[in-house]
């Protein structure tokens, strides 16, 4: 199980917002692709970077995990934001 203190020793490389967030909220992959009908899958390439999560399951995610600020840190991960903003580390 992902604790907050496994999250902030885990190396750059394995950070991925949508599984810290599903983890931290105790909800099983097998939770996760029945409540937001999607396939397991594709839920792994979400949270191994190999596809950019749509808005709409992000939204979805942040309701199930009970996690508003996923929606704030994948907004903030998206080319508009990066455009107008810049990258947020």
């Amino acid at each position: 199980m992902v604790t907050e203190r496994t999250v902030l020793n885990m190396p750059k490389s394995e950070q991925n917002i949508y599984r810290i967030a599903r983890c931290l909220a105790r909800v099983t992959r097998v939770q996760a692709v029945e409540e937001l009908a999607i396939s397991s899958t594709t839920l792994r390439a979400y949270e191994e970077n190999r596809r950019n999560v749509p808005d709409d399951v992000v939204v979805r995610m942040a309701r199930l995990y009970r996690y508003p600020w996923l929606l704030v840190q994948h907004l903030q991960r998206s080319p508009v934001f990066i455009a107008a903003f810049g990258e947020v580390h």
